[in-house]
């Protein structure tokens, strides 16, 4: 970190913010040494073939990190994000039976390019204690294949977290100025 968000983060008003943040999350980094694959390296999903529509199932919640949220304001999709609103952080839409509002006629992603980051490491997700990556045991379909980039989705995903949790602590301004605020401001530290 260098620069003016270095000299802000170093404000003296600015470290109560960082140690209430490193009091109230763990910020440690992941990588495949602290959290390796709990399951096969060499099976990954086989959406095509499952039965089971993880999108369209309505107690499923996508949330979005601040990458997400920048892709689909940037792919002109803003007015399918719910903002953060204290009790919740933000999300898709969802279509009126519950589904994902991006999942199309044919069951598919519409817009798979630009999914977020939860959608691209889906089954594989950080365990609660943060030192393994687990399969959930939710999706049922699988092949043969590596499961490395997606392990590394779901460390990345994670890693995310940090990033936004440290951004909306110290970068109000500059979400405000690419537009992101209105849809994090509910999740700002206090």
């Amino acid at each position: 970190m260098s620069g003016p968000l270095r000299r802000r983060v170093l404000h003296p008003r600015h470290l109560l913010t960082g140690i209430k943040l490193r009091a109230r999350y763990d910020l440690t980094v992941l990588d495949d040494d602290n959290a390796p694959l709990d399951g096969p390296p060499d099976r990954v999903p086989d959406c095509a073939a499952c039965r089971d529509k993880c999108c369209a199932d309505p107690d499923n919640e996508t949330v979005l990190r601040l990458v997400d949220i920048a892709r689909l304001l940037d792919a002109g999709l803003g007015e399918h994000i719910l903002p953060a609103d204290g009790e919740h952080p933000p999300r898709l839409k969802k279509r009126p039976d519950g589904a994902c509002v991006f999942l199309d006629p044919d069951e598919r992603c519409s817009i798979y390019a630009d999914r977020p980051v939860v959608c691209r490491r889906f089954p594989y997700r950080v365990a609660d204690d943060r030192r393994r990556v687990t399969v959930s045991s939710l999706c049922a379909s699988f092949a043969d294949g590596d499961a490395e980039p997606l392990v590394n989705d779901a460390r990345l995903s994670y890693n995310w977290m940090i990033t936004d949790l440290a951004t909306l602590a110290y970068g109000e301004q500059e979400l405000r100025a690419l537009g992101l605020w209105a849809y994090v401001a509910a999740m700002a530290p206090g």
